[in-house]
C-alpha cells in the first residue's frame, strides 16, 4: 500500500549506504536504477534516463516484475504479466560494490510486498 511516490528496481549498496539511504535523483551517479509509480525512470548512469517520464505507471495492487540480467547489463520490468514493460541499460558495478533490490518509499506508512521466484502469487 503506497499513499505517495514509490520507486522499485535495484542500487549500488555502498553508494546508497555512503548518501546515508537518500535518494540523491537530482543527478546521475546517486546509486539507482528504478522505475516510480509515476511512471518516472531513475539512472545511476545516463541522464536521459533520469528523473524522465518514459516508463509505465503502477498503482496499488499492481505486480511489478523486475529482472536483473547483469551479463546483457539489463534490468527489465513488468507490470501484471501484461504488456507494459520497460528495461533501463545499467554499467557494472564498481569494484567492491555490487546491486541489490531496491524500494524507495517516501511517505509513512508506503509498503510493498516483495515476491521471490517460486512464490504463488496470490
Amino acid at each position: 500500500m503506497f499513499v505517495g511516490w514509490v520507486g522499485v528496481g535495484i542500487c549500488l549498496k555502498n553508494i546508497i549506504k555512503n548518501a546515508n539511504y537518500h535518494f540523491n535523483y537530482s543527478n546521475i551517479g546517486h546509486g539507482s536504477y528504478l522505475i516510480s509509480t509515476n511512471g518516472y525512470t531513475w539512472s545511476h548512469s545516463v541522464k536521459e534516463y533520469n528523473s524522465s517520464n518514459k516508463c509505465f505507471s503502477f498503482n496499488i495492487n499492481d505486480i511489478v516484475y523486475i529482472e536483473f540480467d547483469p551479463i546483457a547489463q539489463k534490468l527489465r520490468f513488468r507490470k501484471n504479466a501484461g504488456k507494459d514493460k520497460y528495461e533501463l541499460s545499467i554499467v557494472p558495478p564498481p569494484a567492491g560494490d555490487a546491486y541489490h533490490p531496491c524500494v524507495n518509499l517516501c511517505s509513512t506508512g508506503d509498503s510493498i510486498e516483495l515476491i521471490y521466484p517460486g512464490m504463488p502469487l496470490s
